[in-house]
């Protein structure tokens, strides 16, 4: 099965407001170029038949020595209210 790619890239208007141990997001600043994405695929189950969480990778492509950011769509969307962005319209 090919596996299919959603993405959005997004522009820092305001970096991340909070704390946190994760570099990714201390690194952050005004004007870096975030590519969110995640594959379309089947959901695996983990143990006591519960379900693994969607796992949404954040790329910064203005620092690429970063390291990529990999969580749960859920924790993800934390990270992004304490961030303020636009997001970059690729057909204009």
């Amino acid at each position: 099965m090919n596996k299919l790619k959603l993405k959005t890239q997004i522009i820092v208007l305001e970096p991340y407001k909070g704390r946190s141990k994760y570099e990714f997001f201390t690194k952050i600043k005004k004007g870096d170029v975030i590519e969110i994405y995640t594959f379309i695929r089947p959901i695996g189950r983990g143990s006591h038949s519960g379900l693994y969480a969607t796992q949404v990778v954040m790329k910064n492509l203005t620092q690429p020595e970063l390291e990529d950011f990999s969580d749960s769509i859920t924790k993800i969307s934390n990270y992004l209210e304490k961030m303020q962005f636009t997001e970059i319209n690729e057909n204009s």
